[in-house]
């Protein structure tokens, strides 16, 4: 229980780092997608909204022009494609700046033109109620056509730049708290082992949400029913709102790649830590000194021989023998010059077995000459 409830600030560390990575991927795809004009304006034109809105605006104004009784090639001296992808480009541009909506007026000298195209081939000046059907339908083109430039899909836009607005708090406080989860997770880790290892528990998770909640708008939200399939810009609204999911699942596996990074970099720092650490035990091993072997003269290890040298002797020391009484002896002249060619005996100092310093053995240097069976002293009667 206890270190379960010591676990709890690492897995709110945790948590945050996972959702405030995932906001920040799903950030970044509206940015890339929703609020981006330029993403709109390819969108449209990807989907031949310019054209279709031109040719539908042009086909309700020669209608309304064949009903006041004026022809309807009359309408292509006022509007077309490219008056059209205009305007409508404009009103995207201060919609997206909250500029208002500022129109260009195309059919403001109509009026004015049917008049003096009466007055030169008829040579009679409209009158009053002839000027009054002019301008009415002068009013209903104009309408008409600025339907048709109008942003399109103008309530979920609208909807979406709201949003686009808080751009300037959400960003810094979405990276306030990845820097805030990151920096707890630090604190709270024991080693950077465990650091990196709750980052990689962080994003993994981040990275398949993103991907998950991607699939499953894509999949299952309807998104394509949202607006009706006779409405000139489904098709557009369409592929405009679908393109927000691949770049949240392609965000989200960067996420998740990243984890995966973070995780494959820890794990093979632990497998080069163990691979020094068995060439360090290898080392050891071949630099352990054998213990030599006992050498056929006797001769005991180091160790051993500074430790009995250390250690004083139990033993105590046997008192030298007495010397013997000098016994007068008959030599032959003989014995007497083979004593003077025997060198004098001395003593030499030998280390014992046991490696004692200080104590000497006298041995005669020519003992084993004197015990030869050829030197013999012979005592004459």
């Amino acid at each position: 229980m206890k270190n379960k409830i010591s676990n709890l600030p690492m897995l709110g560390a945790r948590f945050l780092l996972c959702l405030s990575s995932a906001l920040l991927a799903l950030l970044l795809s509206l940015q890339f997608t929703l609020f981006n004009e330029s993403y709109l304006l390819s969108t449209l034109e990807s989907t031949n909204y310019f054209p279709t809105v031109a040719h539908t605006a042009k086909t309700v104004c020669e209608g309304l022009f064949s009903q006041a009784g004026f022809g309807a090639g009359l309408v292509t001296n006022y509007i077309s494609e490219d008056t059209v992808t205009a305007d409508i480009t404009s009103a995207l541009y201060n919609r997206f700046r909250n500029a208002g909506l500022k129109t260009n007026a195309r059919f403001a000298t109509l009026a004015v033109n049917l008049q003096d195209a009466m007055n030169a081939e008829t040579g009679v000046i409209a009158s009053e109620d002839e000027y009054a059907r002019f301008m009415s339908l002068q009013a209903s083109c104009e309408a008409s056509y600025q339907t048709m430039v109008s942003p399109p899909f103008d309530t979920p836009l609208s909807i979406v730049l709201q949003y686009r607005s808080m751009r300037a708090v959400l960003f810094p406080a979405v990276a306030i708290l990845i820097l805030l989860s990151v920096f707890s997770l630090f604190k709270l880790s024991e080693n950077m082992k465990q650091f990196f290892d709750n980052i990689s528990r962080g994003l993994l998770p981040a990275g398949f949400a993103c991907v998950l909640a991607g699939l499953s708008f894509v999949l299952f939200s309807g998104f394509q029913a949202w607006m009706p399939a006779e409405n000139i810009a489904h098709t557009a609204f369409t592929k405009w709102i679908g393109g927000l999911f691949p770049y949240l699942a392609v965000l989200g596996i960067l996420v998740g790649g990243a984890g995966l990074a973070v995780y494959a970099f820890l794990v093979r720092q632990i497998h080069l830590k163990q691979k020094s650490g068995a060439k360090g035990k290898g080392g050891k091993l071949m630099s352990t000194p054998v213990p030599p072997s006992r050498k056929a003269d006797g001769a005991q290890p180091a160790v051993q021989q500074a430790q009995s040298a250390a250690a004083p002797s139990a033993l105590p020391a046997s008192p030298a023998p007495a010397a013997a009484p000098a016994q007068r002896q008959a030599v032959s002249p003989a014995q007497e010059h083979q004593a003077h060619q025997q060198p004098a005996q001395t003593t030499a100092p030998v280390q014992n077995q046991a490696g004692q310093n200080g104590v000497t053995v006298s041995l005669p240097q020519n003992s084993n000459q004197e015990n030869a069976p050829g030197n013999r002293n012979i005592r004459l009667p």
